[in-house]
């Protein structure tokens, strides 16, 4: 899928300089199979939402912690 490749080129070399331990993105199936090899290559810790929800930081640090 172009798509996925596109996304694989243009974050693989921001993840290999700030070496993320978690990153909050939203649910898109047509990402997931890319953002999975990335995640595992890179020890990324993936948390997904759902588009459009209304979030904050503070949610986003306790679905994290739960998610452990």
């Amino acid at each position: 899928n172009s798509r996925q490749e596109e996304w694989l080129i243009i974050f693989q070399d921001v993840f290999k300089k700030l070496h993320p331990d978690i990153l909050y993105h939203e649910i898109n199936p047509l990402l997931e199979d890319a953002r999975e090899r990335v995640f595992e290559k890179y020890h990324i810790k993936g948390v997904s939402v759902e588009r459009g929800s209304v979030t904050s930081t503070s949610k986003i640090i306790g679905k994290i912690k739960n998610d452990k």
